[in-house]
């Protein structure tokens, strides 16, 4: 009796740990309202089985893939729905041409939903309506450029593709330093407090680290660079000293990153207002670093456009002297050449082969003096824990201040966390492709748990990379002010 009673207890508690599937379409609306849309979308699928034409079915589909991150996917079930005058299809559909950026469509899906005077989604639709006729005005201007390859990589590796001449300085994540060392851009975490509701606001902002008498002057740049609200990264400096690239996420660009340029005036020292940089190198993905290595005269562009899961395109190209604006194409051409649709077709009447061999000539000239600077990047990032230039710290027995130990012992325990979380969210994606082709119960509820997993170690693990960093600013800050002493 009593390993029965177990076994009821057992079953019992599995039942409630698993997640809720749907059985009926009565079943199946009421999740879909609560939205669990992942538990709704097999029943929906079922019934299209038997009412292929049903705009409420094919919608309520559709809507299932949308907000599971399939939109491409649920696109011909929610034109159907929106021909069943569904209101809410229009705006999805939108959504999803706005996405896969045609634009044409996309205006032609708000004029339906405007049609039916909702109210509803104003803020998405005017931004969408913003973009869109940015992104038409940019497409008058696309730069002509030759872009010689592309290579997609994971994020963390990014750095290891971008081959710089020693005289350019080199890079590290999020900071640009100069050939002689005595300066850096960087970008560096920034807590700001709304003063009306007490609210914290957290920012990226780009700071100058320069060199003074054996210690580092910082120094935040101006209000034209840095926007409150908005996060700005991945500087780079040209070799004239006063005109910086970066990635900024303020409102105003097309995409979720995007571009820019900005010079330094002498005369008032404080930086031009920056300018969007023209397509192709912005876009409506994010757009992350703009690089340009004046001694080979190669330039990188760094983005996601490309949609892969973890990984970065990286392109290389040529530097343009001066703008040339893409001329003699239609209006489909400029949209695909915009896109960086195909390297080849930026490559006319350019003999790209010789410009290759030019190039590599050049960095074996300089791989004697590369060499150091990649060891020395490298022994930074692996072997220690960076202070400053020159101080690098192996354990927590190097730390002098003891605040700055116990931010040090902080750090490795968030580090421990963080790719404990990481691990986790890797096998879950990985696991969540090899089953997404596949079929049947078991399939659907294994593949509900892992969204149900990815969902929640994103934002854990973004919360975690945040706390890392900001654990490792107050070490050095601390250790730093201490040695000053």
């Amino acid at each position: 009796m009593k390993r029965i009673l177990y076994i009821i207890a057992i079953y019992l508690l599995a039942s409630a740990l698993m997640p809720v599937q749907a059985q009926t379409l009565e079943q199946a609306r009421k999740l879909y309202s609560q939205g669990e849309y992942e538990q709704a979308l097999p029943v929906f699928k079922r019934e299209l089985k038997y009412a292929k034409k049903d705009a409420s079915i094919n919608y309520w589909y559709g809507s299932c893939l949308y907000h599971t991150g399939r939109k491409q996917e649920a696109v011909p079930y929610l034109k159907v729905g929106e021909k069943g005058r569904i209101k809410e299809a229009s705006f999805l559909l939108a959504d999803c041409s706005f996405e896969a950026r045609d634009y044409e469509q996309c205006i032609k899906h708000i004029d339906q939903y405007i049609l039916y005077n909702t109210g509803s989604h104003k803020a998405e639709l005017a931004n969408m309506l913003r973009v869109t006729e940015k992104v038409k005005k940019m497409l008058e201007n696309v730069e002509d450029v030759v872009f010689l390859d592309s290579v997609t990589i994971p994020k963390d590796k990014v750095l290891s593709v971008i081959r710089l001449h020693p005289a350019c300085g080199h890079l590290e994540p999020g900071s640009y330093h100069t050939e002689k060392g005595d300066r850096y851009y960087s970008s560096e975490v920034v807590t700001r407090e709304a003063v009306s509701d007490s609210l914290v606001s957290k920012d990226l902002d780009l700071y100058l680290f320069t060199k003074m008498l054996g210690s580092w002057e910082r120094a935040q740049l101006d209000d034209n660079i840095n926007k409150e609200g908005s996060d700005q990264t991945n500087p780079y400096l040209l070799s004239d000293g006063i005109t910086v690239y970066f990635a900024s996420n303020e409102e105003g660009g097309i995409g979720g990153y995007d571009l820019y340029v900005s010079r330094y005036n002498d005369y008032t020292g404080t930086y031009y207002h920056p300018e969007l940089l023209p397509m192709p190198f912005n876009s409506t993905a994010n757009d992350l670093m703009y690089i340009i290595d004046e001694e080979v005269g190669r330039g990188y562009l760094v983005t996601d456009r490309n949609g892969y899961q973890d990984s970065l395109t990286v392109y290389t190209f040529l530097p343009n002297d001066q703008r040339r604006i893409l001329k003699g194409k239609s209006a489909a051409e400029t949209a695909l050449y915009a896109r960086i649709a195909s390297v080849a077709a930026t490559q006319k009447g350019v003999n790209v082969d010789s410009i290759r061999s030019a190039q590599e000539a050049a960095y074996k000239d300089a791989e004697a003096y590369v060499a150091p600077v990649v060891e020395q990047v490298e022994a930074s990032q692996t072997e220690g824990f960076v202070i400053r230039d020159g101080i690098v710290y192996t354990s927590a027995s190097d730390f002098k201040c003891p605040e700055a130990k116990v931010q040090y012992a902080a750090w490795q325990r968030i580090l421990r966390e963080s790719e404990t979380a990481e691990k986790k969210l890797s096998d879950a994606r990985k696991r969540y492709t090899e089953i997404e082709a596949s079929t049947g119960a078991a399939v659907e509820k294994e593949r509900a748990a892992l969204v149900k997993t990815i969902l929640e170690e994103e934002p854990h693990c973004a919360d975690l990379s945040e706390a890392l960093q900001q654990a490792a600013n107050e070490a050095r800050r601390l250790e730093i002010e201490f040695l000053k002493k």
